[in-house]
């Protein structure tokens, strides 16, 4: 979550500030991001209008997650939804990565939330935890 909003903010501070040259290094981590989070429409779309010789070098990973897209999307489909972002304006580049890192936030509350509700904490006694003591755990 933290990551996501360190991304908001810099793409946020660099679009607000006019500094469009190096907006791609957020775009690029962004796309790294949704990338490994299984998002791979959203991460081909932001990608390519990301890639350029300063993300190349800044996040050497980049390349590799192209080439992960490609695999995992297919190069007709990749290729179009990179298409798509490269046609993007910067501001609608912006509006869009807002969306995604919104769209994964909430992805990732819900995950938290089921992970912590689901999770069954077994305690040396044998008794549920009912989250108003901190009993030592067992490990299995």
């Amino acid at each position: 979550m933290a990551a996501l909003d360190c991304l908001k903010l810099a793409i946020r501070n660099y679009h607000d500030s006019g500094t469009i040259a190096i907006i791609d290094v957020p775009f690029a981590n962004l796309a790294v991001f949704l990338d490994r989070h299984g998002r791979h429409d959203s991460a081909a779309t932001i990608v390519w209008s990301a890639f350029s010789p300063i993300t190349t070098v800044t996040i050497p990973e980049l390349k590799s997650v192209i080439s992960h897209l490609r695999e995992a999307l297919g190069d007709e489909t990749y290729e179009s939804l990179a298409g798509k972002g490269a046609a993007m304006t910067t501001s609608t580049m912006v509006a869009y990565a807002y969306d995604q890192i919104e769209q994964a936030g909430e992805e990732l509350n819900a995950v938290a939330k089921y992970d912590i509700r689901e999770s069954k904490l077994c305690l040396g006694d044998g008794a549920a935890y009912d989250g108003h003591r901190r009993p030592a755990l067992t490990r299995y």
